[in-house]
């Protein structure tokens, strides 16, 4: 009797040692939960930088409408460090995806910045007669900025610019900017449009437009007449017609 009495006095206080452990262990915590829009993820990386005060360890998931992580990276930190993770999901389909991120110890560690980066390549034939156009696409409560940088085939920086936008009570718009002349020169160009943070973004765009005009408007046949041509024509035309007629009730 004495001996089980001793027992449970031993299990007791295991028990009580182990719920102790559980108690001050850090558990995982969800530091941020953020949605993300992918437009074309086989050209977007999304980057999310973190400040740590203490060392632990976060995880950083891109996860789909299920649940299920798409993408993922952990970093490792210790007080004073800013890291970084870059996610890329190029086989996921468009959408809306979210943005995960945990730490074992979410008191030493903060949210400092998010991005999504769309990269775009261009052919610019003739620097001098054509344009490069840039749409940024935002949504969402918050004011956002969008980093336009182009590269030449080196990968030289020739050019950044940003975009603003100013949150419009989180209806979607479309920002553009235009870059000619001395902005561009011949080759194929990198275009990198950088939204942050990363949960304004919608999509990015960049295509070459021909100043020549010919790409503005209406298309002539080569060898067809002008515009004024084909209304004098008509109206030539027209009154040939009239007199003819006036003729035959004449006879």
């Amino acid at each position: 009797m004495k001996q089980t009495h001793i027992g449970m006095i031993l299990a007791a206080s295991l028990l009580s040692l182990v719920l102790v452990v559980v108690a001050i262990a850090p558990a995982a915590g969800a530091l941020t939960t953020d949605t993300i829009t992918l437009d074309d993820p086989a050209n977007e990386t999304v980057e999310v930088d973190l400040d740590f005060s203490g060392s632990t360890s976060a995880t950083v998931a891109l996860e789909d409408s299920d649940g299920s992580v798409v993408t993922s990276e952990t970093l490792s930190g210790a007080s004073g460090d800013t890291l970084t993770a870059s996610l890329s999901a190029g086989y996921a389909t468009p959408g809306n995806y979210t943005l995960n991120v945990t730490a074992t110890d979410e008191t030493v560690v903060s949210l400092n910045e998010t991005r999504l980066t769309d990269t775009e390549t261009v052919e610019v034939t003739d620097a001098g007669n054509e344009t490069l156009a840039v749409e940024a696409g935002f949504e969402g409560s918050e004011n956002a900025t969008a980093t336009v940088s182009i590269e030449n085939e080196s990968g030289s920086e020739i050019l950044t610019d940003s975009i603003q936008y100013v949150a419009d009570g989180g209806n979607e718009t479309t920002i553009g900017a235009e870059y000619n002349g001395s902005d561009l020169v011949t080759g194929n160009l990198t275009v990198s449009i950088t939204t942050t943070p990363a949960t304004a973004y919608t999509g990015g765009w960049a295509t070459i437009a021909d100043d020549t005009g010919q790409g503005a408007g209406a298309i002539i046949p080569e060898g067809g007449p002008s515009i004024p041509e084909a209304v004098g024509l008509v109206a030539l035309i027209g009154l040939l017609g009239l007199f003819g007629l006036r003729s035959n009730r004449g006879d």
